[in-house]
């Protein structure tokens, strides 16, 4: 019965190795029918594939021939274009004005020349310009009880009379101008005037470095928030209780606001005198005065002769200028 049974069971497992046997060629049908499969494939591709590269070779160099022939014709047009502009240069250098060579200053750099040019030509003459600034030297006096001597810096001083002046009234002046050709003038008279930027020149200083610090006809240059902060940096740099002047055409003259304001082209805008007080004040300097200066004489005698209203002799023959003289706070907030 036992050998029954062991002949039973030796049995059932034949016919499970069977047909596993079978699922396992069943298997090797399947996987030997996908690699045939991918085989045909490899071949079709194997077949395809010098027929793709001779595709891609051909379009790379069709692509190639364009791009060169784009690089030629903007080489062609390069060549043209510095032709051009070497005739174009040629023609000017026949009739561009000679200028004679600066330190740090090419003959051929019309543009500080040209800005001398206007300064000379629609500044007035210098005698003029030192009578006119000698109106300041009474608040400069001021200065003289509280510092001996006086240090002063005069920002975008141009040709120089008023550090002549100070000089000559024994304060210790020094100025600042970005244009060579002023500078270099300035120096030719002695003056001890330094070529540079008058905002990053007022960065370089140490706080109360001076005891008085001016800027005449500078500020109508300047966008506005560039003359606030400005000013806030010449309130850093002067001592507690320096002294601040600044001028500037006075528009409020209308032969100055129609005309003679624009003989500069490197004006932005006029300052009127209360818009100038009050960045002045915003900048927290106490205002002391503020000054009327250049009145048109001869139209206030044609005023006087015709017997003008008030209000037409102040609009053409009232000042030309004005000045705003203000003091650093002694003790800031």
């Amino acid at each position: 019965m036992s050998k029954l049974l062991e002949w039973l069971s030796a049995l059932r497992s034949l016919r499970v190795l069977r047909r596993s046997l079978a699922d396992r060629e069943l298997e090797i049908r399947a996987l030997r029918s996908n690699i045939e499969t991918q085989a045909a494939q490899i071949g079709q591709l194997h077949r395809e594939l010098p027929e793709h590269v001779q595709r891609l070779r051909t379009e790379l160099s069709n692509q190639m021939a364009k791009l060169e022939a784009a690089t030629d014709r903007m080489s062609n047009g390069l060549e043209r274009a510095g032709a051009e502009a070497q005739a174009l240069r040629a023609r000017l250098d026949r009739v561009a004005p000679r200028f004679p060579p600066l330190p740090n200053l090419g003959s051929d750099d019309s543009a500080a020349w040209f800005y001398a040019g206007i300064e000379e030509r629609f500044r007035g003459p210098r005698e003029s310009i030192v009578q006119r600034l000698r109106s300041y030297l009474p608040f400069v006096e001021r200065l003289r009880a509280t510092a001996a001597p006086v240090r002063a810096l005069d920002l975008g001083c141009g040709r120089g009379e008023w550090i002549e002046l100070l000089r000559g009234e024994a304060v210790e002046a020094t100025g600042v101008d970005e244009n060579p050709v002023i500078v270099n003038a300035c120096s030719g008279r002695g003056l001890p005037v330094v070529r540079a930027d008058a905002f990053e020149h007022l960065r370089a200083q140490p706080d109360g470095t001076f005891d008085l610090i001016t800027s005449f006809h500078v500020i109508e240059h300047l966008p506005t928030e560039t003359a606030v902060a400005w000013l806030l940096e010449i309130r850093r740099v002067l001592r507690p209780g320096g002294m601040l002047i600044l001028e500037t055409p006075n528009a409020e003259n209308l032969m100055v606001g129609a005309s003679t304001f624009y003989c500069d082209p490197t004006h932005r805008h006029p300052v009127p005198a209360e818009l100038l007080r009050f960045i002045v004040e915003f900048a927290r300097f106490d205002v002391v005065e503020i000054l009327p200066l250049q009145p048109n004489e001869p139209m206030l005698d044609v005023a006087s002769g015709e017997d003008w209203p008030p209000t037409l002799r102040e609009l053409l023959g009232g000042p030309r200028d004005i000045g705003i003289v203000a003091t650093a706070p002694v003790r800031d907030a």
